[in-house]
């Protein structure tokens, strides 16, 4: 496999291709890792990505092949990750609104390049817009440099959740979404084109097409009753 060292990965949902990689990485990821033997249930579990891909959320990290490009359905997958909603086949700590970090897996030859931030980073930036409460995953000891890198992304342990799996200690770590900076700050960051200040005391912002994220309808004072409102 020959990969194009100086491009960053894009990180996408598995598409086509894309899922036949997957498999095959994770597994030998795995192996690699010392985790499993080539032979064992799991790795055969591992391989099976085209059940994740329809079952779960199956992310997947591509850089080009020489000469070509990540986008599209082509590119070589060097990292791979699923994302279990609760209640799926996938989810082992899930609970309900929350989504479940599984199999994250970087090739070996794509490692020190910050494949698996990418991955855990794009994992988060779905679960948010899915509406998730919260991002639940299993690790263990052994796992350091994941552990390091879980920290550095904000998870923290919940120690009233840990199991144990054929004699290891699993570890339950979780990640809860940041409060939104709220209306007023996102208005003053994002000032629409044109204001007025309603007779009912609303002042309406506007953009005259040119950005969405621009209007704005926002209280000048507070209202006894915000739904009536």
């Amino acid at each position: 496999m020959k990969v194009e060292a100086s491009t960053g990965p894009v990180v996408r949902r598995a598409v086509g291709t894309d899922v036949d990689g997957a498999g095959a990485l994770a597994a030998e990821a795995y192996v690699a890792d010392g985790l499993l033997s080539g032979d064992d249930e799991y790795a055969a579990e591992l391989r099976d990505a085209h059940r994740r891909a329809r079952e779960a959320i199956l992310l997947v990290a591509v850089v080009p092949r020489s000469g070509g490009t990540g986008e599209g359905t082509g590119g070589v997958v060097v990292g791979t990750v699923t994302l279990a909603p609760y209640g799926s086949s996938y989810a082992e700590v899930a609970e309900p609104g929350e989504l479940e970090v599984r199999m994250l897996a970087v090739a070996p030859e794509a490692r020190g390049r910050g494949v698996a931030e990418e991955l855990m980073t794009e994992a988060l930036r779905f679960a948010v817009a899915d509406g998730a409460r919260r991002v639940a995953l299993s690790t263990s000891d052994a796992m350091r440099a994941a552990q390091r890198l879980y920290d550095r992304l904000g998870f923290v342990e919940d120690p009233s959740r840990d199991w144990a799996h054929d004699g290891i200690q699993v570890r339950v770590r979780t990640w809860t979404p940041p409060d939104a900076p709220g209306a007023l700050v996102e208005a003053a960051t994002w000032p629409p084109l044109r204001t007025h200040v309603t007779a009912d005391g609303w002042r309406v912002g506007a953009s005259g097409g040119l950005t969405r994220r621009a209007n704005s309808a926002l209280p000048v004072t507070r209202p006894a009753d915000v739904e009536a409102a």
